[in-house]
């Protein structure tokens, strides 16, 4: 699908779906549809076609202590090809 046909399919009702989801996501359609003066089955049937379009995602963000994990640390090096050894024994 055409990027300029996706931009067409959001509009002022869809945008309002997004702002409000950004803000909770974990708002029930009941609630979202008092919040944006429109019916439960537009706003299901809203973020069903968001979703199906790929305009919009759900994610899961675990957290890792919460999981037992004590320490997440990502680290980058850059190193000159001669000095590989050295590094690896640090």
């Amino acid at each position: 699908m055409c990027h300029a046909i996706l931009i067409a399919v959001v509009d002022d009702l869809d945008k309002r779906l997004i702002t409000e989801l950004a803000r909770d996501a974990r708002q029930t359609s009941a609630e979202l549809s008092r919040k944006l003066g429109v019916s439960d089955t537009t706003v299901r049937r809203r973020i069903y076609r968001l979703q199906e379009h790929r305009i919009i995602t759900s994610t899961v963000v675990p957290d890792a202590a919460k999981m037992g994990y004590t320490i997440i640390a990502i680290i980058a090096l850059q190193v000159d090809l001669g000095s590989i050894d050295e590094v690896a024994r640090c």
